[in-house]
């Protein structure tokens, strides 16, 4: 979870721009506080989500157990499709 709300901010504007780069209109994009599985999930019911885009590190092993997994949970109760993307860094290319 992040903790500085600007940078939140930064990367779902990122997000916005990158999906309108390839084409991709109607996009809601938020940073909210909460539980991210669970303020996907609301999100996801509120407006009526299509898809849900998700990251995924690729916590194995204990820490994924102890850290638990945002993906998975929010592929388990998604009221639609989710697309998993694996990244190696949580940060998006722009803001390296």
């Amino acid at each position: 979870m992040m903790a500085d709300p600007n940078e939140a901010e930064r990367h779902a504007r990122h997000a916005r721009t990158v999906a309108a780069e390839h084409g991709v209109g109607d996009v809601v994009v938020q940073a909210l506080e909460g539980e991210p599985a669970d303020e996907l999930l609301e999100a996801a019911d509120t407006f009526d989500a299509d898809l849900i885009v998700v990251g995924s590190v690729g916590l194995t092993g204990s820490s994924r157990f102890l850290l638990g997994s945002v993906a998975s949970s929010v592929l388990h109760h998604a009221p639609c499709d989710v697309l998993v993307v694996h990244s190696h860094t949580a940060r998006p290319a722009a803001a390296q």
